[in-house]
């Protein structure tokens, strides 16, 4: 509905027994946050959801989504970090399997 404060306020207050939903509304608050233009947060929020639950399905997402942001911002070096995670991590994942083209595109910009 695009009400990302909304959003954001319930997503906080919110909480499940189960840890991979607990992980994606953490990793949705970070969404959020990237849709206020709160880069800093955002990042924040995909670099916990990444670390509160490390699998191999969530992890590469949020780990991915902080990368974009970073590179965006012109932190190559820290969003390289993250790539280079993905690609020796989890290899076997969508993120994974493309990090080393991110990898590439951002030390160009360096």
């Amino acid at each position: 509905l695009s009400d990302y404060d909304e959003a954001i306020s319930y997503l906080n207050k919110f909480d499940s027994d189960d840890i991979m939903v607990n992980t994606m509304a953490t990793g949705a608050i970070g969404d959020a946050y990237a849709e206020l233009g709160e880069f800093d947060k955002a990042i924040s929020y995909y670099e916990k959801a990444a670390n509160s639950n490390v699998n191999d399905f969530t992890t590469p997402i949020f780990l991915n989504k902080a990368a974009q942001l970073l590179e965006d911002q012109g932190k190559y070096n820290k969003a390289i970090t993250l790539y280079e995670k993905l690609k020796n991590d989890y290899s076997k994942s969508q993120e994974g399997r493309s990090a080393e083209k991110q990898i590439a595109r951002a030390k160009s910009k360096i």
